[in-house]
């Protein structure tokens, strides 16, 4: 991650020149920054990088380790290029390739993808990004992967009993410590109700206006 990035991104966040940040932007690729003082700091590992990106991105924690150990089961070298647009899912979080203009512009390469840290904050920026579009629904955790309704529904109830088996304990999730200075809050963050069942995940999508979301439905139109 350019330094330059680290710099821009910082000052954005703290509100200094505001005029020289891209409102619009800004909150979608704050990652970014985050990603770089990360991999600047070190210290003894004090939390677990999967918990970080979600308590940065306001997502549960369990809930992105469920839709993790389902993408990759836990590999960070995973590789997938079986996809009916040609397109390839990489690393942890399995990231498709179609994101990677709009990362590259950041810094962060195909390769870096591997890094299981950066596949993580990735991974809880575009769940957060669906969250924004679809609100916090078993539709949008389902966009994830998929852009279908019935292939969302499908999805959705595996990570469902991803989560499930997490929270009672039977599912051990992959963990990849990381060494920052400071430990990031591990709150609850954001979760599809649980009264709700994820065969209800095909809701009404006519929330799909955001800029920063119509890249992530790009994506889901082409698979």
């Amino acid at each position: 991650m350019p330094i330059r990035w680290l710099t821009r991104w910082a000052q954005c966040l703290a509100g200094f020149f505001p005029s020289r940040c891209d409102v619009q932007l800004q909150p979608r690729f704050r990652f970014a920054a985050a990603i770089a003082i990360w991999a600047l700091l070190s210290s003894q590992a004090h939390a677990d990088c999967i918990a970080a990106a979600a308590a940065y991105h306001r997502i549960d924690i369990q809930l992105l380790q469920a839709i993790v150990m389902q993408e990759s089961s836990g590999r960070a070298e995973a590789v997938n290029c079986a996809n009916a647009n040609a397109s390839c899912d990489y690393g942890l979080a399995q990231i498709n390739s179609i994101h990677l203009e709009r990362l590259n512009r950041f810094g962060v390469s195909k390769q870096d993808l591997f890094n299981p840290c950066v596949s993580a904050y990735v991974g809880a920026w575009i769940l957060g990004e669906n969250f924004d579009r679809l609100g916090v629904t078993w539709d949008a955790v389902g966009a994830y992967n998929a852009a279908s309704p019935a292939k969302r529904a499908a999805y959705a109830n595996k990570i469902q009993a991803k989560l499930n088996a997490i929270r009672a304990g039977t599912l051990v999730p992959v963990h990849v410590p990381f060494s920052p200075r400071a430990v990031i809050a591990q709150t609850a963050g954001r979760s599809p109700s649980v009264s709700t069942t994820a065969s209800n995940a095909a809701e009404d999508l006519s929330a799909q206006t955001s800029a920063a979301g119509s890249i992530v439905r790009n994506e889901e139109e082409a698979r």
